[in-house]
């Protein structure tokens, strides 16, 4: 499992190169307003489709639905790209889209990884623990990310070489998925 979870962090660090706040901020309209739209009827749609075929417990049900819901940012934005496309409206709106996805699949990771440490019934207490959590270490990272991580790059790119640049980058990815994982978040996360 923590191989597993080691090479979701790995897949999941080009979609983090991706993600901008300006540009967030900028797509505000489209990106919460039909980006929740379409991941609340996916997942809806979804999970009742999953309760009626039976045999699957909440977490499982809900699992399920919320990856049937997300897209990948890094293939859909890379064919728009292709196309010249990013900058029609039709663009801009999966942007926002596949934006609000990036933020929603935040979520699920917190209540998946909630879910899967135990029983269904007693699973609200944890979840807002682990919801606090991953508050506090989502600020964390943003603030290390505005305020630590520019100098620290800007003398790593004194160096001139490109090893040392990659190393530092992997190094601070892996830094940060082993710190969501010591909180009890997934390293996804």
């Amino acid at each position: 499992q923590f191989i597993a979870e080691f090479g979701v962090a790995f897949l999941l660090f080009p979609l983090g190169l991706e993600f901008s706040l300006p540009h967030l901020i900028a797509l505000r309209r489209v990106v919460f307003g039909m980006g929740t739209l379409q991941v609340l009827v996916c997942v809806g749609v979804f999970s009742f489709a999953n309760y009626l075929s039976g045999g699957m417990t909440l977490a499982g049900i809900l699992i399920t639905a919320s990856a049937v819901a997300l897209s990948s940012t890094a293939i859909v934005s890379k064919e728009l790209a292709q196309r010249n496309e990013i900058t029609t409206s039709h663009g801009h709106i999966a942007i926002g889209i596949l934006l609000f996805q990036d933020i929603a699949a935040i979520i699920m990771l917190v209540l998946i990884s909630t879910a899967g440490q135990g029983n269904e019934d007693a699973m609200w207490s944890p979840l807002g623990i682990t919801g606090l959590k991953a508050l506090g270490y989502f600020a964390a990272v943003v603030a290390i990310g505005k305020w630590v991580l520019p100098p620290l790059f800007t003398e790593i790119s004194k160096a001139k070489s490109e090893e040392l640049f990659v190393l530092t980058v992997l190094v601070v990815a892996l830094l940060s998925a082993a710190v969501a994982h010591s909180l009890g978040l997934a390293m996804a996360l």
